[in-house]
């Protein structure tokens, strides 16, 4: 299940740098380069699924969230309406 939602995740972040990559390796034809390229790329792109699961304990002993987690979501909420409202005031006013 992880590594689906991962993958909806990670993938409109990393097809960018996967267009160039394959352009890349497109470019210089050999495959030896182009097969190293990907490996290191998937494995990079693995690595972080890989920890998690090598330290799922670790993962389970954080702390729960509570309260203080609702008082968190609610000032980066504030912070995200007012970036919000900046963006779109400067947006109206350069179009007048």
């Amino acid at each position: 299940m992880i590594g689906a939602v991962s993958g909806f995740v990670i993938g409109p972040c990393t097809a960018p740098v996967l267009a160039v990559l394959l352009g890349y390796v497109a470019i210089k034809t050999n495959l030896l380069l182009g097969m190293s390229l990907l490996f290191v790329f998937a494995f990079g792109m693995g690595t972080v699924l890989i920890m998690a699961g090598t330290f799922a304990g670790v993962i389970a002993a954080f702390p729960q969230s509570g309260k203080w987690m609702a008082k968190i979501k609610l000032i980066f909420g504030v912070i995200l309406i007012g970036a919000a409202e900046y963006f779109l005031y400067t947006a109206g006013a350069l179009s007048i």
